[in-house]
């Protein structure tokens, strides 16, 4: 069997084997993994895979119920931030490289997808983001310039 797309997927409905399946194999990605609720005030972080926690520094528990702002500290200023709010306002999917930091203040360069999540009525319910640790490529660049 050939599988080309996640709807081609043999998982359906509500089997906790399937729905088992499926949280596993997001805790089994190298890259950070979250879902946030569109529906609920300021988009609340509403899962997060072991590799974001080893990314973040910051357990599940600890995540759960806030907004990604968070991981910017105080660095506000950042296009990628307008760039983000204009794709989720929008319901589209968008790709940036911006500064967060860890729980114990540490920067690093994180490389972000973003892709809304549809309900049954074509809505945006949820948004998935997937970061990847890019601080040694942007070291390099910087260091090259």
């Amino acid at each position: 069997m050939s599988i080309n797309h996640a709807s081609d997927l043999p998982i359906s409905g509500n089997d906790p084997a399937n729905i088992k399946l499926l949280k596993s194999a997001l805790d089994s990605s190298i890259s950070g993994i979250i879902i946030t609720d569109n529906t609920q005030f300021d988009n609340p972080i509403i899962y997060c895979n072991k590799a974001f926690e080893g990314l973040s520094g910051y357990s599940r528990e600890e995540v759960i119920g806030r907004n990604c702002r968070f991981l910017q500290g105080n660095e506000r200023n950042q296009q990628a931030r307008e760039d983000i709010r204009k794709a989720v306002t929008g319901g589209d999917s968008i790709t940036v490289e911006l500064r967060n930091y860890r729980k114990g203040g540490e920067l690093f360069w994180n490389e972000l997808y973003i892709s809304p999540i549809l309900g049954e009525a074509g809505q945006v319910t949820h948004f998935i983001g997937v970061q990847n640790d890019i601080t040694r490529r942007k070291n390099a660049e910087e260091n090259l310039q």
